[in-house]
């Protein structure tokens, strides 16, 4: 069973690149498991011209993670600890299921409910790294 149609994060530091993470499944393998790729790029320069870019296929074991992190996420409205700063970094996550999405966005470190939400950025986030340091 696929877990969703797309999933997209935008990670905005203020003294660093900005990056774009997005999420999609690509089909099935042998066995009838989702298989997703994970798209990103990084801005590395003074100009928007100036980016780093890649994809990789997530592993069986990478899906799965990602699955059981997505099933603890209980998305409820804006919680009450949400904190404001001017420096710092601010996340936005954007699910996407066929016709319905839903988009969370925090500064710094997400309130408690929204956790989950940020495991799952640092999961990608992490995957992206280790494929771009193989490159």
């Amino acid at each position: 069973m696929r877990l969703l149609d797309y999933l997209i994060i935008d990670v905005r530091p203020s003294f660093m690149p900005a990056e774009r993470f997005g999420l999609a499944p690509i089909g099935e393998d042998g066995a009838g498991h989702p298989q997703y790729l994970l798209k990103y790029e990084c801005n590395t320069g003074e100009s928007s011209q100036e980016r780093s870019e890649g994809q990789v296929h997530l592993s069986q074991a990478q899906a799965e993670a990602m699955s059981a992190l997505c099933a603890k996420i209980n998305i409820g409205l804006v919680p009450y600890d949400g904190i404001m700063g001017l420096d710092g970094t601010t996340t936005k996550v954007t699910f996407v299921q066929g016709m319905n999405q839903i988009q969370v966005e925090w500064w710094q470190d997400a309130p408690k409910p929204w956790r989950p939400v940020e495991k799952l950025v640092e999961m990608l986030r992490q995957i992206a790294e280790r494929a771009e340091a193989l490159v």
